[in-house]
């Protein structure tokens, strides 16, 4: 009876500090989402409000516009980055400046295959989750293109590029990475991919984001902060902006064949990277392997269920009724 007593106690008392850590990085990055949102919110309820009486055309050549504002966005993420600076405070710039390994030509080429092999299977995710929604009379087509296409102004541009991703690599490979790696490197890079994933509220878009995250968690872990952002960046910069343009000009006869075939070097560099690191990638598993209660207490959290359901409740408004 006493040892009982004894050994519930210690698990109780870490399991509520382990909650509380959680918790307080859960309900930071739910500051810091809405804080993103609502410069644009404020801006296009506040043109709405003028423009009421007019006729819809006009209401929406005065909307419409605010949502394409990336530098309304911008001002959103400068505010949410307050939050980020008070959560990590000065081991925020340690997050950041980190170094481990030195990062070679051919870990680069490797760790780029692995990231961008993300890419099929977003494309597989989306198909299989189109269809099935189509069963029931749903879609997510549009959902599935807005993850897809390049942006269409300029300042949108710049947010999707270059802005994003160094936001994003501060937030998830700064602070959630590095103040969730005392539990262990593979917690930390799962869970942080995780809230990557989610923090996108996009159904595809989350499994690729799940996926990149893994990869960037890594990178940022064993070698730095840095090299996340340089494959963040080249992935949106590159594949997701200038070859979304580069494919709108090109004769289909050979832009069709220009994504099969990328897709293909992506998947086959991935699998032969696998293969030849297959051991490392074992024993890197073993050594940094994570208690599974440190995965159920952190996603029975309270304000990790909290930030759970505001993504996926802002995921689900991308799915509509199937036009008939």
């Amino acid at each position: 009876m006493d040892a009982g007593i004894t050994t519930a106690i210690p698990v109780k008392v870490e399991r509520k500090s382990f909650r509380k850590e959680i918790n307080r990085l859960a309900r930071t990055l739910i500051i810091y989402e809405i804080l993103m949102s609502i410069v644009v919110i404020a801006a296009a309820a506040y043109v709405m409000v003028q423009y009421i009486d007019m006729p819809d055309e006009l209401y929406d050549s005065m909307v419409n516009p605010i949502f394409e504002n990336g530098w309304l966005i911008l001002a959103g993420i400068i505010l949410g980055m307050f939050f980020i600076v008070l959560y990590r405070k000065r081991e925020l710039i340690t997050d950041l400046t980190a170094k481990n390994k030195s990062m070679t030509a051919k870990s680069f080429v490797k760790l780029f295959f692995c990231m961008m092999s993300a890419q099929v299977i977003f494309l597989v995710f989306a198909f299989f989750f189109e269809n099935i929604l189509n069963l029931f009379g749903y879609t997510a087509a549009e959902a599935i293109d807005s993850a897809t296409g390049a942006e269409v102004t300029f300042s949108l541009f710049m947010y999707a590029a270059f802005i994003g991703p160094i936001a994003e690599e501060i937030v998830f490979r700064g602070a959630a990475l590095h103040a969730l790696k005392n539990h262990g490197k593979l917690f930390a890079i799962v869970t942080s991919a995780a809230l990557f994933g989610l923090f996108h509220a996009n159904f595809t878009q989350g499994v690729f984001a799940f996926f990149v995250g893994l990869v960037l968690g890594y990178v940022a872990l064993e070698f730095s902060w840095k090299w996340a952002a340089v494959l963040h960046i080249i992935n949106n910069f590159v594949f997701g902006e200038i070859l979304s343009k580069l494919l709108e000009v090109i004769d289909p006869s050979i832009g069709d064949y220009i994504l099969p075939a990328l897709y293909i070097i992506f998947v086959v560099g991935a699998v032969i990277t696998l293969f030849i690191e297959r051991k490392n990638i074992k024993q890197y598993l073993s050594e940094n392997k994570t208690r599974p209660l440190f995965y159920l207490w952190t996603f029975t959290s309270f304000w990790m269920i909290l930030y759970i359901l505001f993504n996926v409740i802002q995921a689900m408004l991308g799915i509509s009724v199937l036009p008939s």
